[in-house]
């Protein structure tokens, strides 16, 4: 039997010198050969605004601890600070009662504070600091000299039992300097109330866990390195917008939230310190992708992500599921 006659790379040549049918590209009607398209990217992921590596739609997103903050402006060596910390809310069944709550991370302060009205007056809250950062209101030894705040997010979920949801939480991301104080309060609860930025939910739409993003206020303010102030001056001239939560009472059944507050930096140490000596280039980026950046997540205003319907799109999208898991551990707990 006569050998079968081979190519020079080796391959089994066919009965007219060229490849076998084995080896030859696969063909489809007309005999055009057949082509592997990639799956197509949903529509809401490709309308995203794109950028180098690290930036992405969740850019703001303060609980992607894995990448630090890409800034437009060199700044020098800093070293990154990130923390979260969770908190529980309830509100009450008295009638016409509010919940008040603000986070601010801009000029060093990693802090939500809450004011409550019983129905006839006002009264100062709780304080939650995101200790792991070791930024305070009053600086020690152990604090940095001087801070930029890069990111600020909150997320929200309704913990209430099943059957017993009920009430209203308006949300609101401030732009512009406000005054802080039960003296304020009226005013702060009528500028949410009758605010287009403002965004309601109901509380059944909050058992799915949202989260909001803090966005730059000012280039030359978020770029900037200051000393840690306190939290009346943080949100009365932030570099990072405020983020205001109203929980509406009046319901027969007492509504438990469980919050999440994030919050980076980039911090200057003492030199010669362990801290100092951990300090790194920040990436930096074209100011051009920060404002693409900055405008995509403006469109949105003060309207929440729902985390489970993103982790439901952006597997279809390889790249930002990758870059979402990437974000660790905070996002397991509250998917359970």
């Amino acid at each position: 039997m006569p050998a079968k006659a081979q190519g020079r790379n080796g391959r089994q040549l066919g009965p007219r010198g060229g490849r076998s049918a084995r080896n030859a590209p696969k063909r489809g009607h007309g005999g055009r050969p057949v082509r592997f398209v990639q799956p197509a990217i949903p529509r809401v992921i490709r309308q995203r605004p794109k950028g180098p590596a690290g930036l992405g739609p969740h850019h703001f997103n303060a609980f992607d601890s894995s990448r630090p903050q890409a800034l437009a402006f060199s700044v020098g060596p800093a070293t990154h600070l990130s923390g979260a910390i969770r908190h529980p809310l309830a509100t009450t069944t008295t009638g016409s009662s509010y919940i008040l709550a603000a986070v601010s991370a801009g000029d060093g302060v990693n802090q939500m504070r809450t004011m409550l009205f019983n129905g006839s007056t006002w009264s100062l809250g709780e304080t939650v600091l995101i200790a792991t950062t070791g930024i305070t209101d009053t600086p020690s030894a152990s604090s940095p000299d001087t801070v930029m705040a890069t990111r600020c997010s909150l997320r929200l979920r309704n913990v209430t039992a099943a059957g017993q949801v009920a009430g209203v939480v308006h949300f609101m991301r401030v732009s512009t300097g406000i005054a802080w104080g039960t003296a304020a309060a009226p005013d702060l609860v009528m500028m949410m109330l009758g605010s287009e930025l403002t965004r309601s939910y109901s509380a059944s739409e909050l058992t799915a866990t949202h989260q909001w993003d803090g966005i730059p206020v000012s280039q030359d303010k978020y770029h900037a390195f200051v000393a840690p102030s306190g939290f009346d001056a943080s949100v009365a001239d932030p570099g990072i917008s405020t983020l205001l939560v109203l929980f509406e009472g009046g319901t027969t059944d007492i509504q438990k939230y469980e919050t999440t507050v994030a919050a980076q930096y980039y911090a200057r140490y003492r030199l010669a310190g362990p801290l100092s000596n951990m300090s790194k280039l920040p990436p930096t980026t074209s100011l051009d992708n920060i404002n693409k950046l900055r405008s995509y997540a403006e469109g949105v205003g003060s309207a929440g992500v729902n985390i489970a319907q993103f982790l439901e799109t952006v597997p279809k999208a390889a790249g930002f599921l990758k870059n979402l898991l990437n974000a660790g551990s905070p996002f397991i707990p509250l998917m359970k």
